[in-house]
């Protein structure tokens, strides 16, 4: 009788265990999500500016047929552009 009564005992907090284990792996994978993405972020500053209509759709359409998204589509058209005026002498 008081074996029966350990093993169910034992038998219930091995899986409130494996519940504990496994709620704080998700939480652990969650916590690592969040502080990569704000450690990425923190290196990137908001710039707002005004486009032409024309130029924001042709952006959108060439976003889809390469797959990319905007954001690195003008990280990638403002390196060029400082690229080209620093070949220039423009800036050093």
């Amino acid at each position: 009788m008081l074996t029966i009564f350990v093993v169910r005992f034992l038998t219930l907090y091995f899986y409130y265990f494996i519940l504990f284990v496994i709620f704080l792996y998700i939480f652990l994978l969650f916590y690592c999500f969040i502080y990569c993405i704000n450690s990425y972020m923190a290196q990137k500053k908001t710039f707002s500016t005004r486009v032409d209509e024309g130029r924001i759709k042709a952006l959108k359409h060439l976003a889809v047929d390469t797959d990319k998204s905007l954001g690195v589509l003008l990280e990638e058209a403002i390196a060029d552009l400082v690229r080209k005026y620093e070949k220039k002498g423009i800036r050093s």
